[in-house]
């Protein structure tokens, strides 16, 4: 598994004094990883899960 670094935009830039930091990740490569904020944007069901799976079990540990 390899960090990407996503250049988005966030709603957070509402919010001045709050930091933010984004973190989703991805079974995919940083080529399918660009497809997300495309002209045609977009990404894979397995991913969203992948993703949601990962985030989920992180909160679980921290939370206990």
């Amino acid at each position: 598994m390899l960090p990407y670094i996503n250049p988005a935009a966030t709603d957070a830039r509402a919010f001045p004094d709050t930091k933010v930091a984004g973190y989703f990740p991805s079974a995919s490569d940083a080529d399918v990883m660009r497809l997300i904020h495309a002209i045609d944007e977009h990404t894979r069901i397995t991913d969203l899960m992948f993703g949601g799976k990962c985030l989920l079990d992180a909160v679980l540990r921290l939370s206990t």
